[in-house]
């Protein structure tokens, strides 16, 4: 196995900083096992974005992973173009690709919905084989046309390998289009299990933190109105809100409504070492999305010895077992008022360096890359 070529459907560029960041730390991280490793990324700029500035082509080899990426305009309600000039491009930034650094012997998508038809092209015309990784929630939530899934269960029979990293999108995937989805989870960064922990927290405070996109299907409406029936029982909860989006001035206007300003904080878009350091102070996580097909923040959380508590909005239910958290079920005020209680009043019976234990075991780097190179071997055997 000496050259994987990885193709994104989105990735972190200039105006996106976040978007597929854990597609770019899981290439980067594999780039440490793998003789070579390059992607080449297509990405869609929205036009919110716009400014005199040309869309860029760039070129780098950060972490030894040799990277293009050209940003392409994404046309509104024009996803015939869109589709069609992605994978132009992608063929066109494959083709310089190989001019430098030769053809992959092998190359794995990261989710079907605008990288599969690429990757059949490829397998087609230069024999390379592909494996795919679904990430997308527009399965769950019945996005796609039904000539999209049609084109999607044609991309899915020409794969060598399938995986989805949650059980629950296995299962709508296998439905929706068809094929074997082995189930194959995203890896916790390093950076959150070889943090210095302080499993001891403060009784003064019981803090809840939550951190994800603001957007109508977190839930967080839901979370704020449950935290208020909570604050009136428990004088000394706390309630962290991470994130940006465009649910922000609503969820400010909802927490003023309830005069929970001196409870209850927004904190803006966190970066990694922000993030670290609200997970540090924080008594417990919660995750009150209405759809999830993992939960990246889930496992961040797991990882710096937090007990979760987790609606059932898909991926959580691969994650969380009665060590590590609990599940509740989602779009209910009720069901996550009873849930951090749940938590405050059993504090005692979660063990927080087992529960970074069972992080380690089950979604750190080593665990999931070793699974994903056994497959790699697997195929270029045959």
């Amino acid at each position: 196995m000496n050259h994987i070529l990885y193709i994104p459907s989105w990735y972190p560029n200039q105006y996106d900083i976040l978007s597929g960041v854990f597609f770019k730390e899981q290439i980067e991280g594999l780039s440490s096992v793998i003789e070579n490793v390059g992607v080449i990324a297509p990405v869609y700029r929205s036009f919110k974005t716009f400014n005199f500035k040309k869309n860029k082509l760039t070129f780098s080899d950060n972490a030894g992973v040799n990277t293009f990426i050209k940003e392409l305009w994404h046309l509104p309600g024009c996803n015939i173009y869109n589709r069609l000039q992605w994978f132009n491009n992608c063929k066109w930034l494959f083709e310089n690709y190989v001019k430098t650094f030769g053809y992959p012997d092998l190359i794995h998508i990261h989710s079907i919905i605008t990288a599969g038809q690429f990757a059949v092209y490829a397998k087609k015309k230069y024999n390379i084989p592909f494996v795919l990784t679904e990430h997308s929630s527009g399965f769950g939530r019945e996005l796609y046309s039904k000539n999209e899934l049609m084109s999607f269960k044609d991309e899915v029979v020409e794969s060598s390998h399938n995986f989805a990293v949650s059980k629950s999108l296995a299962e709508v995937l296998a439905k929706s289009i068809g094929g074997n989805w082995d189930v194959l989870p995203n890896w916790v960064s390093d950076s959150f299990i070889n943090q210095d922990k302080n499993f001891t927290k403060s009784s003064e405070k019981i803090i809840f933190f939550s951190l994800s996109s603001l957007n109508p299907l977190k839930g967080l409406n839901f979370l704020i109105d449950a935290f208020d029936n909570l604050a009136k029982e428990y004088k000394n909860v706390e309630l962290l809100i991470g994130g940006s989006g465009a649910e922000y001035h609503n969820l400010s206007n909802q927490i003023k409504k309830l005069e929970l300003e001196d409870k209850v904080l927004l904190l803006g878009k966190l970066d990694r070492n922000a993030a670290i350091e609200n997970y540090k102070k924080s008594t417990f996580y919660v995750s009150p999305s209405l759809v999830e097909t993992f939960g990246i923040v889930i496992i961040e959380a797991l990882a710096m010895g937090l007990p979760v508590l987790a609606t059932n909005s898909g991926g959580p239910q691969s994650i969380l077992n009665n060590d590590v958290g609990i599940i509740v079920n989602k779009n209910s005020r009720e069901e996550l008022y009873k849930g951090m209680k749940y938590l405050i009043e059993n504090d005692d019976k979660f063990d927080r360096e087992k529960i970074v234990k069972y992080c380690i075991e089950h979604f750190s780097r080593e665990k999931v890359s070793n699974d994903l190179i056994n497959v790699y071997k697997k195929i270029l055997k045959s």
